[in-house]
């Protein structure tokens, strides 16, 4: 199976809800892509090159069990996010996944409005 993604940064948690949950409603309107949609919260360097650093690379490790239409989130997002009272989003824990053998596992939360 054949995969594409490709990695966006945002200045804040809210934004980057945002632009997922549009992503995920206009996907739903196309056929016959489904989207997977993963996020991180932290630092990322940005070069010519292109997006650097943990915070652009575990949402590819997430990436992969993430239900086609769904948002998967790492603890460190719904914190971010959750410590933003008015933001409009919440998320629901899902478990728990490990990225890469030898790191920790991270916890997984589903992105949703309300």
């Amino acid at each position: 199976r054949q995969r594409a993604g490709f990695a966006l940064a945002f200045d804040t948690p809210e934004d980057a809800a945002f632009a997922a949950l549009r992503l995920r409603d206009a996907d739903r309107n196309a056929a016959p892509v489904s989207l997977r949609i993963s996020g991180h919260y932290g630092i990322v360097l940005q070069s010519a090159a292109g997006l650097y650093g943990n915070a652009s690379a575990l949402p590819e490790w997430i990436d992969p069990i993430t239900q086609p239409g769904g948002i998967f989130v790492s603890g460190d997002f719904a914190t971010a996010l959750f410590g933003r009272v008015t933001s409009g989003y919440r998320t629901e824990f899902a478990g728990e996944h490990l990225p890469m053998r030898g790191n920790a596992p991270v916890a997984l939360y589903a992105l949703m409005e309300g």
